[in-house]
C-alpha cells in the first residue's frame, strides 16, 4: 500500500513533471510551481484526490512537500475523530 508520503509525492510528480526522486518533504513548493496557476493546478488535484477543501489560510501555511502531507494527516484526524463521535 502506498504511504501518504509517497502518495503526494507521486501526485507532485505527475502535475509539475518533476521526477519523484527529485522530490523531498522539504522541497519548497515555490521551486516547483513557476506560475500561479500551476500551483492552483496542484491544489485542485490533491483538492479532488483527497476529497477536501482549504480556505485561503490554510494555504498560505503551506510551504513544502511536507507541509501537505502534514495538512493532510491533520485533515484525516479530525475526520476520524468526528465519524468516532457519531
Amino acid at each position: 500500500m502506498e504511504t501518504l508520503e509517497a502518495r503526494v509525492i507521486r501526485l507532485i510528480s505527475e502535475e509539475t513533471k518533476y521526477p519523484e526522486a527529485s522530490l523531498s518533504l522539504e522541497r519548497h513548493l515555490d521551486e516547483l510551481t513557476a506560475d500561479s496557476i500551476r500551483l492552483f493546478m496542484l491544489v485542485t488535484r490533491f483538492e479532488k484526490e483527497f476529497g477536501f477543501q482549504a480556505t485561503y489560510e490554510e494555504l498560505m501555511n503551506i510551504v513544502t512537500i511536507g507541509d501537505i502531507v502534514h495538512f493532510l494527516q491533520e485533515r484525516q484526524r479530525k475526520l476520524d475523530g468526528l465519524t468516532s463521535k457519531q
